[in-house]
Order: structure tokens, then sequence, then C-alpha cells
């Protein structure tokens, strides 16, 4: 899924979820007539803050909501595909790399690459350890390189938010309903 995609599923989210002041008014944060806030517990925040300092994320929650989830492993089948081969395996990334980026694994043959989906397209691969686990399913017959885009999902521009990308070493031939086990280093840069 495209960066900008991504960005537009997560606006409708949060303006789904923001605050109508239909809430529970037990719970609801209130103004204070020194500016403080109270949670309705009683506790009383002179900047607004969770007592112990920290600030609440307002977005904690709301990818549960609409079924997104966050994981460090990819499975999902090509975009557009519908052959009956599964590959799978370990990549291995390099030391380097930061953690809490987005991972995307892109499969590809003569030029084309395909997005590997998650059955929910929704759902957010990020990179947890130099290494991942991934199962691609719905692979046609044919011979099939992999690839690795990492991106920074703060960065807005589609550009510049890519801050690595790696071919697979190998290349992988599958057959029609075969499993083909392959790991991969995606340790050096295109």
């Amino acid at each position: 899924m495209s960066r900008a995609a991504f960005s537009i599923v997560l606006a409708l989210v949060l303006l789904a979820c923001g605050d109508d002041d239909g809430g529970d008014p037990q719970t609801a944060d209130t103004a204070t007539s020194d500016g403080a806030t109270s949670d309705g517990d009683g506790a009383t925040t002179s900047d607004g803050s969770a007592g112990d300092g920290s600030v609440a994320d307002p977005t904690a929650g709301l990818l549960d909501v609409f079924g997104i989830s966050m994981g460090c492993d990819v499975a999902g089948s090509p975009f557009s595909q519908t052959g009956t081969g599964i590959i799978r395996g370990t990549g291995t990334l390099p030391a380097d790399i930061e953690l809490d980026l987005q991972l995307n694994l892109m499969i590809g043959a003569g030029g084309a690459r395909y997005g590997v989906l998650a059955e929910n397209i929704f759902d957010i691969t990020s990179v947890c350890d130099i290494t991942f686990n991934y199962e691609i399913t719905l692979v046609q017959a044919g011979e099939w390189q992999l690839y690795v885009e990492i991106r920074d999902p703060s960065e807005p521009d589609d550009e510049l938010s890519v801050v690595y990308e790696a071919e697979g070493d190998v290349s992988i031939s599958i057959a029609d309903g075969e499993t083909v086990e392959q790991d991969l280093s995606f340790e050096t840069p295109l």
C-alpha cells in the first residue's frame, strides 16, 4: 500500500474517533479555574498531561478499533496474483537499520514488482529486528526476486520516505503448487 493511501486511512481513523464531547462525564477531562485539568477521577495536573509526567498518545487504540495490526513478520500474497505456490523463509536486513520503520516486501520478475499484501491490506509491518519471517502465498510459477523497502512513516513525501531498498541475494524458482523455503539477505542496497 502506498504511503499516501495509508496517510488517508489514518486521517479518516483519527476523524472517526475524534472527541465528540458526548463521552462519559465521569471520565471526561475537565478544566479547572487555574488552567489545570482534572481527568475525571480527581487527579489534577497543571499541563494537561497524565499525573506520571507522560502525555497520553491520542492515537492509542485507534488501529485496534479498525482491525489494523502492526507486526514484525510479513504474511500475504502478491497484489493481483492468483498462483498456487508458497515462498517462505527468513529475511536479514543490515545491522545498522533503524528499528520501528515500516517494512514493505515485494516480489518481482522482468522489471515488474508486486507488493506483498496481508489479508487486511491496512496491516503494517515494522522493522523489529534485523531479521524477519515471511510467507508469500498465491505465487505464480516462475523465477522470482524478492525486494524490501524500508520507509520512514513520519516523512510526508513518498519519495523521501524510502530510507533503504534492497534486492534479495538469490532468485527463487517455483512451480505450481510448490512450497519453497528460502532464507534471504537484503544487506546490499539497490
